[in-house]
């Protein structure tokens, strides 16, 4: 087999970044760490975010699998079991309407929380809906192929009131979430496992906590 100039420069080329660390200073890993709690089922876990395999730095801190975790979506996480510690979650109390068409809420968030959200089968709500007496939108989002969401950031403590259109008669399950930028130990210890070449993106490192509620 004879190899041209520039098919010997090119497999150089792919050796030498074989051997070339991933991520540096200027580019490193995205990794944001995320710990959920499902208040009814007392069960937690840490999500480590990241589309690439995990620090191996972290794994070998603790036992990762990759699958969905959140009940309202289908998109696999690397995540690992921690016991879960006390904590409060947001709730959501039914108001009166008369409009059958139109059900009214109000969520309470724990204080100081950074956002709340609620995820809501597709099949039970239409798109419209209405957030503090604005007009607002229940949208689809990535990585939820069943429910739509709605959310809002940095919550007064004393609540807010919402009105979501619904479909059909029979309530559904929905997710009521809490999200807060303070992280418990179990997370905590795992963050500072990132080292200098991973930073959190998006949302960043958060933990959130959620109960059940029919809508």
């Amino acid at each position: 087999i004879v190899l041209t100039g520039s098919a010997v420069a090119l497999g150089l080329a792919f050796a030498m970044a074989a051997l070339v660390a991933p991520y540096s200073a200027n580019r490193p890993q995205h990794l944001s760490i995320v710990h959920v709690h499902d208040v009814d089922a007392g069960e937690a876990h840490v999500l480590a975010r990241s589309p690439d395999p995990l620090p191996s730095r972290i794994t070998q801190a603790a036992s990762f699998g990759k699958s969905p975790i959140l009940p309202w979506s289908d998109e696999a996480e690397h995540n690992t079991t921690v016991a879960a510690e006390a904590g409060e979650a947001p709730t959501l109390t039914a108001l009166a309407t008369t409009d059958s068409k139109w059900h009214r809420y109000h969520i309470t968030p724990v204080p100081g929380s950074r956002a709340v959200a609620l995820w809501v089968p597709k099949g039970r709500i239409a798109e419209r809906a209405r957030v503090a007496g604005r007009e607002a939108r229940a949208g689809a989002t990535r990585g939820s192929s069943t429910h739509r969401r709605i959310i809002f950031f940095a919550p007064p403590d004393e609540g807010f009131d919402i009105e979501l259109e619904v479909i059909g008669h029979e309530p559904q399950d929905a997710w009521l979430v809490d999200v807060r930028g303070t992280l418990p130990e179990s997370a905590q210890r795992l963050m500072k496992l990132r080292g200098d070449l991973a930073v959190p993106v998006h949302s960043g490192d958060s933990a959130a906590t959620y109960r059940r509620v029919g809508i």
